[in-house]
């Protein structure tokens, strides 16, 4: 077996082992990691397993740099998942070695490989540290007809829905990235977090083509939610979603979930996915309600000198950001936004 670096004149390779892995994710995909280079500039390094040739195993990461010079290899940044697939466990195992190799030669502060909600079986590598921070994906299984799923559904959360219908909110795909960006810079805003360069949606358009639809809820004819989806494989990846509050007594978001999730069932796909959040956190909270099944994320890191990272916005030192970012103009944060959230994985 060989672990290499993947030869340019393989990536069509590494798409067909990802469509054909059962257990791979989005952000396994070259079309993650080329998003991210066309945005923030940050380097992709694949590594890759194969035998007479054939893959048998792919460890996607990338190289951030950081500030005040301080790197990180990440697997991967920007998304919830990551991490290695591959033909067995031995091979992860011989991906991660390499990938510690690679945290020797570039100098980096960590090596962080995130988890995956269709991997949960086993630690990959006893050597890897934990990280003291929890994150939990949420998923829902959906059924070959949505009538199932509407009787699925809690009493309450239909009734949000019904009343939604009755407010006279409409949905729609089709809706374009500014409608987007502007609803979900405000949210960011609002939640204390530096936002995303519009560039990084529109470059995840162009890496996914086909792929990513942006649905739009709105009422007499003033979108009030947007949210932004990749169709990958099986799944229905809620990447990123936000509503306007004052708008939030029209339950926006639950009419436009529920209509996506029908929407998925009559177009064939059998996962909903809503993507990670903290643990005990009142997202995690909103998507129990829908009835998803939650498991955990395990985030793992080989680190010699130094900490983890400390995802957790208690953290004092996060919290006192938020905070200040809070209080700063909107026009202010989404000109300074992604110039911060280039460093923020």
């Amino acid at each position: 077996m060989i672990i290499e670096e993947l030869p340019e004149d393989r990536e069509n390779d590494w798409i067909e082992y990802v469509l054909n892995h059962p257990k791979s994710t989005v952000q396994h995909h070259p079309g993650w990691g080329k998003s991210v280079q066309q945005t923030y500039g940050h380097q992709p390094i694949t590594l890759i397993a194969t035998k007479n040739e054939v893959i048998t195993g792919i460890f996607p990461l990338i190289l951030m740099k950081g500030l005040l010079f301080r790197k990180k290899l990440i697997s991967v940044p920007f998304g919830a998942y990551g991490g290695v697939i591959a033909n067995d466990h031995s091979i992860a195992d011989k991906l991660i070695e390499k990938g510690k190799v690679l945290f020797e030669k570039h100098k980096v502060k960590y090596l962080e490989i995130r988890g995956n909600p269709i991997d949960t079986s086993r630690t990959f590598n006893t050597s890897l540290k934990i990280g003291n921070h929890q994150f939990v994906s949420s998923i829902i299984e959906l059924p070959d007809q949505y009538d199932e799923l509407w009787k699925r559904l809690k009493k309450n959360k239909r009734k949000t829905i019904s009343k939604s219908e009755r407010q006279g909110t409409t949905w729609k795909w089709d809706a374009n990235v500014d409608d987007f960006y502007k609803i979900y810079s405000k949210n960011m805003h609002d939640l204390g977090t530096p936002v995303h360069s519009k560039d990084f949606f529109i470059n995840i358009q162009r890496a996914f083509p086909g792929s990513i639809k942006i649905q739009s809820v709105s009422i007499n004819g003033e979108i009030i939610y947007s949210s932004y989806y990749i169709f990958f494989k099986n799944s229905v990846l809620n990447c990123w979603s936000s509503s306007l509050p004052e708008y939030r007594k029209f339950y926006p978001t639950d009419l436009g979930i529920w209509n996506v999730m029908k929407s998925s069932i009559e177009d064939g796909y059998g996962i909903y996915d809503f993507g990670r959040s903290i643990a005990g956190s009142s997202n995690q909270e909103f998507k129990r309600r829908w009835g998803a099944e939650q498991k955990p994320l395990l985030y793992q890191y080989h680190v010699v000198k130094g900490t983890m990272p400390d995802y957790n916005p208690i953290k004092s030192s996060n919290y006192k950001f938020i905070k200040l970012w809070k209080k700063m103009p909107l026009s202010i944060t989404k000109l300074l936004g992604p110039k911060l959230r280039k460093y923020i994985p």
